[in-house]
């Protein structure tokens, strides 16, 4: 059971996520014009935020005490909790900005499975553990992906790949194309983005088998980590 710390934590988080999104669909004549956002990218942007909330302020949610303190099916049992909490938020969020901004329901699902799995990552990180968990996370969610848009970059500027990465028939290319699909199915951020507009950076579609797995391998190592602990 969550504390009533934890709860006005988790409401505080809610209503951060709550004005993100009024201010990502709001119309003309609401704000001034200079604040107007893009309703367009309005499920992208509150996506954004709730990642951000779920990797990076779900630890606030509890104590010191409570992080390293609790039994390891105690505080399993409040994370998930905890997590379930931000992703059901999330999913309601993105149902309101799906009235300006096309989205599907299948996306707002994967996407809010993802805000879950980030933040309850971040909850385990924190307890296993908590000196390393933001680089981890910094790495997962932003430097995957960045590793990946600059290898092809250079790929790009190579002789073989004069004709695209797309349309290389380079040998390594081949290689290439798989390797950033994969990073981009596994990393949160990419992973999110694509499941909302159907497509991924690199023009394909999202894996929800590449996903699940990732879900299942982590989340598996992470309940071994937080048992031996």
């Amino acid at each position: 059971m969550l504390s009533m710390r934890s709860a006005f934590v988790l409401c505080g988080l809610s209503l951060l996520l709550a004005a993100g999104t009024s201010w990502s669909v709001a119309g003309a004549g609401t704000v001034p014009a200079f604040w107007l956002a893009n309703v367009a990218v309005a499920p992208q942007f509150i996506s954004g935020i709730a990642l951000m909330l779920g990797a990076f302020a779900t630890p606030f949610i509890f104590t010191t005490d409570e992080l390293g303190g609790d039994a390891r099916w105690d505080f399993t049992a409040k994370s998930v909790q905890a997590a379930l909490w931000l992703a059901a938020v999330t999913a309601f969020m993105l149902q309101t900005a799906a009235r300006v901004s096309p989205v599907s329901i299948e996306g707002i699902a994967l996407a809010s499975v993802w805000v879950f799995f980030t933040a309850w990552v971040a909850l385990g990180l924190s307890r296993v553990a908590p000196r390393a968990a933001n680089a981890l996370l910094v790495a997962w969610i932003f430097v995957l992906p960045i590793s990946a848009y600059m290898v092809v970059e250079v790929f790009l500027t190579s002789p073989a790949g004069g004709a695209g990465l797309a349309e290389s028939s380079a040998p390594q290319a081949a290689a290439l194309r798989e390797t950033v699909r994969w990073i981009l199915n596994v990393s949160p951020s990419t992973g999110m983005m694509g499941a909302l507009s159907g497509q991924l950076a690199d023009g394909t579609e999202p894996s929800v088998a590449i996903a699940v797995g990732e879900i299942v391998v982590v989340g598996a190592a992470l309940l071994h980590r937080i048992r031996a602990d």
